[in-house]
């Protein structure tokens, strides 16, 4: 049964990690791993097949989180002699795994039961659906196997991906699974068929997910949020916010903040603490300070918004990566007005709507 794993602040599907027995203080067994990988000409396409991602991780990386220490990756053609591929690898580990790259669904639980399986019996060799684990001194010293025996465990664990059918079945499994653990930890799906999320999402507890919503990348969301029918990816969303209908890419959310419908937040963006982001918002490339509130259908880039800002509607601050626009606490600007690149609205001042504004506005001035 799949988990997650927190590291470094962004959550990554591991697997459940059984504890190794230990007898009278003894270590669990040292373990090698090797993935082999096999492109399939089933598929049809160029790219090889071990790097087609799946819920945002090339198929070959899902062995590798199964595996209990890093692995060696080594490219081979269908049918090749493990044995042969791997020996001028071997370590001094107990054990030495060896995985295929088109077993996405294979889980640390699984392997965790063989080795432990393999342990517990004395086997030198236990042959796996798809896969093989050596005790590595007897590989060392042997020429060859001969035809041992296939030993079963779970067999979902095994299903392969060397077609494009057998790609939908095992990354919908895999899907479950992401969804399963997010429920488990206080996640409310409210329309599970209709949500993509990729494995590297990390999802706060009591926060509702609902609508056609992607999840992707390296995205954070924290506790208490509602986010509905928004595509976000690679961002940071922090707790009580509130997005709907709307895109967060490679940006941050505060605490508190609102995000209107139709609104686009991206390029390096940040919102903070408690703003309100209108309906029909292009936010790029700028920070919006806290408790500011941006009018619908305004649009934004390259600039720096100071707190208890108010951005009327129709709004539009054109800065750009040599002149940013900055406008600074407690201003206000009304609906329509124009700020062009370079200019700074003081402290307090006041736009009245409709105006086109290029050049400073002073602290407290009215224009």
């Amino acid at each position: 049964m799949g988990i997650f794993d927190n590291n470094g602040g962004v959550t990554t599907l591991v697997e459940e990690k059984k504890s190794w027995q230990k007898v009278e203080g003894n270590n669990p067994p040292t373990v090698s791993c090797f993935i082999i990988l096999e492109h399939s000409e089933a598929f049809g396409m160029d790219k090889k097949s071990y790097n087609i991602e799946i819920l945002g991780n090339p198929m070959f990386t899902w062995v590798a989180r199964a595996c209990p220490t890093i692995p060696a990756t080594l490219e081979a053609e269908r049918g090749a002699n493990v044995l042969e591929l791997i020996r001028p690898y071997l370590r001094d580990s107990e054990y030495t795994l060896v995985l295929y790259s088109d077993t996405p669904l294979i889980t640390r639980g699984s392997i965790d039961e063989i080795l432990e399986y393999m342990s517990n019996k004395g086997l030198n060799v236990c042959k796996l659906t798809r896969g093989i684990v050596f005790r590595t001194e007897y590989i060392k010293r042997v020429g060859e196997i001969f035809a041992p025996q296939t030993y079963y465990f779970d067999e979902e664990d095994f299903i392969t991906a060397v077609n494009f059918k057998q790609l939908a079945l095992v990354t919908d499994i895999l899907k479950t699974r992401i969804l399963e653990y997010h429920m488990k930890n206080g996640v409310c799906f409210e329309n599970p068929d209709m949500l993509v999320i990729d494995a590297n999402v990390s999802i706060g507890k009591n926060t509702t997910i609902s609508g056609m919503t992607r999840l992707a990348g390296k995205t954070e969301i924290g506790e208490n949020c509602k986010i509905q029918s928004s595509d976000l990816e690679s961002c940071k969303v922090c707790e009580n916010v509130k997005i709907k209908n709307s895109r967060i890419e490679k940006s941050v959310i505060e605490s508190g903040v609102l995000v209107s419908a139709g609104s686009t937040v991206a390029d390096g963006s940040m919102i903070n603490k408690n703003a309100n982001i209108g309906m029909n918002v292009s936010i790029f490339k700028s920070s919006i300070g806290e408790n500011v509130e941006v009018g619908n259908n305004s649009y934004v880039s390259s600039a720096r918004v100071h707190n208890f800002v108010k951005v009327g509607a129709r709004c539009e601050l054109l800065g750009n990566k040599q002149k940013i626009v900055r406008v600074l606490e407690n201003a206000i600007l009304g609906d329509g007005v124009k700020i062009k690149a370079g200019v700074m609205i003081g402290e307090g001042a006041q736009v009245q709507s409709l105006k086109t504004v290029a050049q400073n506005v002073k602290t407290g001035e009215s224009i």
